[in-house]
């Protein structure tokens, strides 16, 4: 955005009133957000400019024409916000920029979280464990050597398919192509990956999409732009078990983090719960994805990579999980 008009509390309501009037007039979508520090924040956008969204599995951006009758989110909106008429609000202050934070009108607020699926107690309480780190790294060659797709998730990334919902070199979600996130084939690029193959293969669970990441740098600024849930159980049947994610990191970035957030009262990402998982070589962990909100803030100056699977909450995922766990692991922290 160009520009961010902060308007003080005790002006929101002739702000909105100025904002329905707009958006009767001329048919602009307008947001109203709180900033936290006793100010507002108003966005426009108008409906003749097309919006960029990501879908809730971070995949490839389509553009669309925001609903009628629904507030834009802030990654909603295009480019330039259209400003309130001078005269209707007395006192503006220009912010040059501003950090994004999830509304209410971000499309992972719409994601279930409370379902009947079998899950993990080990996930539980924070919805994350740690594992023990890798005992051997995934050849680097294998990784380098995949087929990466121009696919955007959590920032600049690439993804490589190694596992997919009828084998093609696909990263939509498997629901389009009416599947869950299980019961994945093997695509072309599992050749090129044996040890990795291998690695999903020995946890013994269903699993889903398996993918390669390649992320390009990217500070925490940037990186809270892409904070966002998973639908990972979209036509997932209420009996059987709920879809989380494992990573394995494979290049070291220990100075780079998983940034995690639970769910406040409001169903957005709660500051106070935060988590920063570090991104060493072999670091491994398991995320129910779903609940958790979730972005990697990347420092390093080289891209990140990083194997991603979904696997299907059960007894051998629970066993394989205790299995991993380092001998002074604490559960969620």
């Amino acid at each position: 955005m160009d520009r961010l008009d902060r308007l003080a509390r005790s002006e929101v309501e002739s702000v909105v009133a100025v904002a329905e009037a707009m958006r009767l007039e001329r048919g602009s979508e307008v947001a109203v957000e709180p900033l936290g520090d006793g100010a507002m924040v108003a966005l426009f956008a108008a409906p003749t400019r097309r919006a960029t969204e990501v879908d809730d599995v971070g995949a490839q951006h389509r553009t669309r024409r925001a609903p009628v009758g629904r507030r834009p989110g802030r990654d909603d909106l295009p480019g330039a916000v259209t400003e309130f008429p001078a005269a209707a609000v007395p006192r503006f202050i220009d912010l040059p920029s501003m950090s994004f934070w999830p509304n209410a009108d971000h499309w992972s607020v719409e994601i279930p979280l409370d379902t009947p699926h079998r899950r993990l107690d080990v996930l539980a309480e924070t919805g994350f464990v740690q594992l023990a780190d890798l005992p051997d790294a995934v050849p680097e060659a294998e990784f380098m050597a995949l087929e990466y797709m121009d696919w955007k998730s959590g920032g600049d990334t690439n993804f490589a398919p190694i596992a997919s919902a009828d084998g093609e070199l696909d990263c939509r979600g498997f629901w389009d192509k009416g599947k869950t996130d299980k019961d994945a084939r093997w695509t072309t690029n599992a050749e090129i990956a044996p040890t990795i193959r291998r690695y999903v293969d020995d946890v013994g669970a269903n699993f889903g999409r398996v993918r390669v990441i390649k992320l390009e740098p990217q500070d925490r600024e940037t990186a809270i732009r892409s904070l966002h849930r998973d639908d990972n159980n979209r036509f997932n049947p209420d009996d059987e078990g709920w879809v989380v994610r494992s990573w394995v990191e494979l290049t070291d970035n220990p100075d780079s983090y998983m940034l995690l957030m639970d769910n406040g009262a409001d169903g957005l990402p709660d500051p106070a719960t935060e988590i920063r998982v570090p991104l060493h070589r072999g670091a491994r962990f398991v995320v129910d994805t779903q609940r958790l909100w979730h972005v990697v803030v990347h420092s390093g100056d080289e891209p990140r990579y990083a194997l991603i699977t979904s696997f299907e909450s059960g007894p051998q995922l629970d066993s394989w999980i205790a299995r991993q766990l380092p001998d002074n692991a604490t559960v969620g922290v």
